[in-house]
């Protein structure tokens, strides 16, 4: 949200009920807002007052359009879209947004509106200068409600406000003395019909400042001493109480239930709204709101504003008396004092800037300071409160104040699923004392642990961090094995990655499990007999509990140790660490070859692993995180006297004078031994950070949080490093420590507090007896091991493919992606329209395998992903405007993204976007005769850029036109081996394995995998319902009314016009499609069956699929049915539900090879299956069918269930709808071109247009399924007042018969008296091609269709034109229509029609003009504005199969 001068620009949701909010009244053409709508969303948002006029929308600018106009415009946005609105307050005032932060440190917005008086002017200067007052007055609105009286003037209500502007300027400088005093704030303003009456301030929890009568406000005392009301004078204007009966809803319940059905509220002449603060209640789930205020400082008007957090509807069953106590654990006097304030104050001392932090109203913990001491600078001073065991009751409370965390974070607090999962969550606790996280809380917790770290320098990149989920493991083989795992995934050869593995949570203290590492990749520090030490001191007790373990070491200076694990509570394991996974780093420097000869070197990636993960009442003892270093975290390692103490060697390695302190050597000697450590790393490709670079990504992640959050924990003693100093931002930093939760705390040291259960004094002594073992069970154990192993280490990485599909294609693709992606990963395959929303930023490896729709529009089952995507990359924006967004996107980046490097995310100066974790890569689907081409793909693939995403792999895609099969098993290959590399599973995985699935796998068919059975006694499904099952559609049965033709019978190609009827009306708008369901021709089916050996027979069928299942050692095999298809009879199957003329596939040939008994003949299909340019020249020169494959290729022997579960499924055709809903209102009219061609260059058989030739042959009466198609980018506007352009060539006019029946209907009810509409069409000759001739020639003589236009491109003795042709002849007029009148164009018919159509409207603007780039962003503004519109389909060939 933003502001300018007296312009605000809002953000709010249409919904299906009560639209945006507000009621609209017309204002001499202005859209003015009248009056609010009770708990909508325009009251909801606070931010939108009556007397607001709307000046854009959704960056369209308005004002200059009748009311009628911005109607249209805000009626034809969808429901549940979001919606920009620029908005300007009433005359003489200054309207701004001003963002405070709420107690919880969550962000909100509130608006001022205060007058504009040369008396404030002057009056606020003189304070200025005389310093008296320290913050201007300024005026808080929130929407509740006005009198019942008339609405006042602008004037009269300045005039009030003038009248106590300089009282109440006098006592705000009373106000911020009560705020640090802990003063507690519930403004609740009521306002007048312009809304900027002042928002009167009283102390205390319990008081509130509510709406009086007269458009006042008035002052509902509370228990405080300090009551403002004494304050006021008694005589002040529009002050007094409010009444019961002033704040009564005036609207019954039938008036409330009618307004539920309209999208756009206007308000009657006569009407009075009056907004309230009542509302309906009894029927919601949430009724309790939070009415916190907070308080915040706006530097640029330097004032203080006292706002309040927008309603927030709470779940009564999550909201209890407990909730007050979640904050206040046993607080210190001095934490009792702080938390009383509202804010602490924190100045960055080089330019004096002042934040204020209210965060830590949040901490969960108190520190162990006190008014006489503090204990921050000591090293682990904070152990959590319980650290072994929790009471119920604050596991309880903790767990919920979690749960709130989360689904606030996910938006969807208060919401059915959080009452859901809290019900979960707490009758888990009360039955056991503990719950269970899901898999993304616990991926939300750790990330919100590391953000809430008040020691880590590092926090920026917190939104990057890899979680591995390791609860499943059991021993500590299998810990030792994903901490290797977690080992190589973030070393990265040196592309250091952060990641943390989380192993079970704490039941008991007994049952622990526990790493005892401090580090997981640590020095040995070897205790000698004289008390030297020889390695790292910081290691020596540890290193002498692994040497009672039974370690030995080489008493070297940097042997690594090695893991030491327990599970379950029991004793500890240890298990050495390969040497070839560690990266280590041996240290030079880039001046003095002679620092080399210290032999120094150090390992690249700090795993800490022995903190305690706190988190929602529950405890994880053994968890291991991972950064990267800074430069002065390893030089401190080797200078300070408590580790390696190396410091004089370093001197004497650079000749400093080491004989007196004041030389300064020792600086000097660090800040070498620094520079050859960055250089060291560096030099090798190993991440670092510098000091300087981590202390400026640090100032940027307080700045971000305290837009976010209102505050950032941290303590100065440990973000400071330690080389620097006051050259460093953060030295000038006030910092603010406290404990937030989730959070990493201290924990004792395993090897201290371990129960033995074994004498670990004999346990490294006493030989154990083995059992002896042949090689051949040593062998089969191994495997075995290993395969589960991998499989368990695969759990671990979770990958979600997530598809959307039109035809079925993109869902056959992903499941065979999936086939692979198993030998490796976690793997789930989903639809996108079933796909959970919030999971997006959890996840770990994204693929999306998507087609694209018409125009550059997402599939059907791929639109709410689209949005949710678009919403977070461009919150201020509508998605409404599906279609232009795409085409744009398409144009933009079809070429260019191949070639993008993948994002480098060890940016330290970037914090990333909501998807900074998510990997992931896109494989798209389309067709290249189409004009933007994958474009959705495309989008999607940049939008998960821009929000921090990680491309794996470019952008792939593959063209129906041009070996689709090839591309896709080349991206599949190549997507899974980079997947595998990036997390480090190359070494684990059988890559031929995985790559032979392709045509191996589970979904691909093989001989003796599948089987055809009769369903016993079954009744076979009715078709209506098996073709919606399968299509994931409503699909409707009608009937055939009529049919006619429409060109002459001498004409080269046919076109009819098809009537059906229904029994009800059928909802639908004009510009919708209708999607035709065909049946295959007769013949094609028997011969098929014929093909196949199999008799025709009425009992429904079935496929069925051998499934393997392991149970322990057994594996057991089960026929499963395939729900791929609907229970039918054979013949039904091939009739209605598979498509058996489109050419097989690559993957279909490659099975058919498989089946062939002649050497040649397989051989000849294998050639087919593999090589794509033989493959598409065949396919383009046959266009064979099924059967002719079939015939062409004798010796295959088909098996009917390869047919079954390969053969694509045969789709519905769309039709643009030809007639309207207003002329009959149960009969939908489509016009449909008659398809024949032949093949083998015009000497092969002819084929026909499987859903054209079915209709034109289908008996009148007989029954057809369909169903409606929404073509949102298509529809008129809902007010037909401005020129209208219709432009189409051959069937292209279909959409237009349905607007002039349209028209028709609304010009007699005067509804389009202003309406002017311009017809172009083209045809080949006007005696042969010319349809709708006759309705056209009678609606220009009614008046319907002012202007037409006629294009010949086949006329005796007439130059050869086309509807583009027409363009130029008419520039004047349609120019002045587009830049002046608000035109709309709709442009209907192929490819290179509507290509030509837009060149020749860019024409005209370039000859009125315009220079290049402004004619292109004068067609995007149409576009964008939803004023250009497109319906297109694919150039004619053979493919189309209308």
């Amino acid at each position: 949200m933003e502001s300018t001068h007296n312009s605000i620009k809002i953000r709010i949701i249409k919904r299906a009920t009560y639209g945006l909010g507000f009621y609209l009244t017309n204002d001499r053409e202005a859209a003015v807002i009248s009056g609010l709508v009770v708990d909508c969303e325009a009251e909801k948002s606070r931010l939108v007052l009556p007397g607001d006029r709307i000046s854009a929308v959704n960056s369209i600018h308005v004002e200059a359009m009748t009311f009628a106009q911005v109607l249209a415009i805000l009626e034809k946005i969808p429901a549940e879209s979001p919606v920009v609105l620029l908005l300007k307050g009433p005359a003489n005032c200054h309207t701004r947004l001003v963002t405070f932060f709420g107690e919880d440190g969550a962000p909100h917005t509130t608006r001022i509106t205060e007058p504009v008086s040369s008396q404030a002017q002057t009056q606020t200067q003189a304070q200025a200068q005389t310093q008296t007052v320290k913050t201007d007055a300024t005026v808080k609105t929130t929407i509740d409600g006005k009198s019942n009286g008339d609405i006042a003037a602008s004037s009269t209500v300045q005039s009030q406000l003038m009248s106590i502007g300089t009282d109440l300027q006098q006592r705000l400088t009373r106000i911020e003395d009560f705020i640090q005093q802990g003063a507690m704030f519930r403004p609740v303003a009521r306002t007048d019909s312009l809304g900027f009456l002042p928002a009167l301030l009283e102390q205390g929890g319990t008081g509130q400042i509510n709406g009086g009568g007269g458009g006042g406000a008035g002052v509902v005392p509370s228990k405080s001493s300090n009551n403002f009301e004494e304050d006021i004078p008694p005589g002040s204007p529009g002050l007094h109480r409010r009444t019961d009966s002033q704040s009564s809803l005036l609207r019954s319940a039938n008036s409330r239930a009618s307004l539920r059905r309209r999208s756009i509220l206007t308000a009657p002449n006569s009407a009075q709204i009056i907004p309230s603060q009542t509302g309906d209640s009894t029927d919601e789930s949430f009724s309790a709101r939070d009415r916190r205020s907070s308080i915040t400082t706006h530097s640029a008007h330097n004032h203080i504003t006292l706002g309040r957090k927008s309603s927030n509807l709470e779940p009564s069953s999550i909201m209890s008396a407990g909730d007050s106590q979640r904050n206040n654990r046993s607080p210190s006097p001095t934490s009792m004092s702080a938390n009383n304030k509202k804010y602490v104050k924190l100045k960055y001392l080089v330019d004096g800037k002042t934040t204020m932090d209210t965060l830590y109203r949040q901490s969960s913990q108190t520190l162990n300071c006190n008014p006489h001491r503090c204990t921050s600078s000591l090293l682990n001073t904070v152990r959590p409160q319980n650290s072994l065991a929790r009471p119920k009751e604050e596991v309880l409370s903790l767990a919920k104040d979690f749960i709130r965390q989360y689904f606030e974070s996910i938006k969807r607090y208060g919401t059915p699923a959080h009452v859901t999962r809290w019900n979960d969550v707490e009758a888990q606790i009360n039955e056991t004392g503990n719950y269970e996280f899901k898999e993304q809380e616990l991926t939300f917790a750790a990330k919100s642990a590391w953000r809430n770290s008040q020691r880590c320098i590092g926090r920026i990149q917190w939104t990057k961090l890899q979680v591995f989920d390791a609860r499943f493991i059991n021993t500590p083989r299998t810990m030792f094995e994903a901490l290797l795992n977690h080992i190589k995934y973030a070393t990265n050869r040196g592309n250091i990655r952060s990641a943390i593995t989380i192993f079970k949570q704490r039941t008991t203290p007994e049952t622990d499990f526990r790493i005892w590492n401090q580090q997981i990749i640590r020095y040995a520090g070897y205790k000698q007999e004289d008390g030297s030490i020889i390695g790292d001191p910081a290691s020596t007790e540890f290193t002498e509990t692994c040497q009672k373990l039974g370690w030995k070491g080489a008493n070297g200076r940097f042997d690594i140790l090695p893991i030491v694990v327990s599970a379950s509570g029991q004793d500890p394991e240890l298990f050495d660490i390969p040497k070839e996974i560690v990266l280590q780093v041996m240290m030079k420097h880039a001046e003095y070859p002679k620092f080399a000869e210290l032999d120094l070197k150090w390992y690249a990636v700090p795993v800490v692993s022995n903190m305690l993960f706190d988190v929602g009442g529950i405890f994880f003892p053994a968890v291991a995180f991972s950064g990267w270093y800074m430069n002065t975290e390893i030089a401190r390692d080797y200078v300070d006297v408590s580790r390696y103490n190396l410091l004089e060697d370093i001197a004497n390695v650079f000749n400093l004078d080491t004989s007196k302190i004041s030389s300064l050597w020792k600086d000097q000697a660090f800040l070498e031994l620094n520079k050859a450590i960055l250089y060291s790393f560096q030099s090798t490709n190993t991440t670092i950070v510098d000091h300087h670079s981590a202390s400026e990504s640090f100032m940027k992640h307080l700045e971000n949080e305290q837009k976010v959050r209102g505050g950032c924990p941290a303590d100065w003693v440990w973000i400071v490093p330690p080389l620097g100093g006051s050259l460093l931002p953060v030295f000038h930093q006030e910092m603010l420590d406290y404990r937030l939760s989730p959070c990493y705390d201290y924990q004792e040291e395993a090897w201290r507090v371990h129960v033995w259960k074994k004498d670990k004094s004999k346990s490294s002594q006493a030989p154990k007896s083995k059992r002896k073992f042949g090689f051949r069970e040593i062998a089969r154990a191994v495997k075995f091991s290993a395969k589960l192993m991998s499989k368990a280490l695969a759990r671990r990485i979770r990958a979600t493919i997530i598809f959307a599909t039109e035809t079925g294609k993109s869902e056959r693709y992903a499941k065979a992606l999936f086939d692979v992606f198993k030998y490796g990963f976690d793997v789930n395959v989903i639809s996108a329209d079933h796909y959970d929303l919030t999971h997006l930023e959890h996840e770990a490896l994204l693929l999306i395998v998507t087609s694209t729709f018409g125009n550059g529009d997402p599939p059907d089952n791929g639109k709410e992903f689209a949005g949710y995507l678009h919403q977070l990359s461009s919150p201020d924006e509508n998605f409404g405007h599906r279609s232009q967004l795409y085409t744009r996107t398409g144009r933009n980046v079809g070429s260019s993204l191949d070639r993008q490097e993948t994002v480098n995310q060890d940016n330290f100066m970037e914090s990333g976007g909501p998807l900074g974790n998510v990997r992931f890569a896109v494989f798209g689907l389309g067709s290249s005769s189409y004009p933007h081409f994958c474009a959705f793909a495309h989008h999607v693939d940049q939008s998960l850029r821009n929000l921090g995403g990680e491309c794996i792999l470019p952008i792939h895609t593959g063209d129906e036109l041009n070996g689709q099969d090839q591309s896709f098993k080349k991206w599949a290959t190549e997507v899974f081996r980079v997947a595998c590399d990036d997390f480090c599973l190359g070494d684990d995985v059988n890559m031929a394995d995985a790559n032979a699935a392709l045509s191996q796998g589970d979904s691909s068919w093989t001989r003796g995998r599948y089987r055809l059975r009769p369903v016993t006694g079954g009744v076979s499904d009715e078709l209506p319902a098996a073709l919606g099952q399968t299509h994931n559609k409503n699909v409707q049965t009608y009937r055939l009314k009529g049919r006619r033709h429409l060109q002459s019978k001498e004409s080269t190609r046919q076109t009819i016009l098809v009537e059906i009827e229904a029994e009800e009306d059928i909802p639908y708008h004009p510009g919708d499609h209708v999607a035709l369901f065909a049946q295959n021709d007769t013949a094609s089916i028997n011969g098929l069956l014929d093909r196949l050996g199999i008799r025709p027979s009425p009992s429904p069928m079935q496929v069925e699929v051998l499934v393997e299942k392991a149970i322990g050692m057994t594996v057991t095999k089960t026929w499963k049915r395939l729900d791929r298809l609907p229970l039918l009879p054979l013949d039904m199957l091939f009739a209605s539900i598979l498509d058996i003329t489109t050419p097989p596939s690559q993957m279909l040939c490659e099975c058919l090879a498989s089946l062939a008994l002649d050497p040649t003949e397989r051989e000849r299909l294998m050639q087919l299956s593999k090589n794509t340019e033989q493959y598409e020249n065949w396919k383009r020169f046959n266009w064979p069918t099924l059967l002719e494959v079939l015939d062409e290729f004798p010796s295959v022997e088909v098996d009917p269930t390869l047919l079954l579960v390969e053969l694509p499924l045969l789709q519905p055709r769309f039709y643009s709808i030809s007639s309207s809903a207003l002329t009959n209102p149960k009969q939908i009219d489509a016009t449909i071109g008659l398809v024949a061609y032949l093949t083998k260059g015009g000497n092969g058989p002819v084929h026909n247009g499987v859903c054209s030739s079915y209709l034109n042959k289908l008996p009148l009466n007989e029954k057809v399924f369909c169903y409606i198609r929404s073509a949102s980018t298509f529809h008129l506007p809902s007010k037909l007042s401005m020129p209208i352009y219709l432009i189409g060539a051959g069937t292209g006019i279909a959409p237009f018969r349905s607007f002039w029946q349209h028209f028709e209907k609304m010009r007699e009810t005067k509804s389009a008296d202003k309406l002017e509409v311009s017809l172009i069409f083209g045809c080949r000759n006007s005696k042969l091609d010319h349809i709708y001739r006759d309705e056209i020639e009678a609606l220009r003589k009614n008046g319907t269709i002012q202007h037409f236009y006629l294009a010949l491109s086949r006329e005796h003795g007439i130059p050869k034109a086309y509807v583009q042709s027409v363009i130029p002849t008419i520039a004047e007029k349609l120019f002045a229509d587009i830049s002046q009148r608000g035109a709309h164009i709709y442009v209907c018919g192929d490819v290179g029609m509507a290509a030509g159509v837009h060149d020749a409207i860019r024409d005209v603007c370039l000859a009125k003009g315009l220079t290049e780039i402004e004619a292109v962003k004068l067609l995007d503004h149409l576009r964008s504005s939803d004023r250009y519109h497109e319906d297109i389909f694919g150039n004619y060939n053979m493919a189309s199969g209308y």
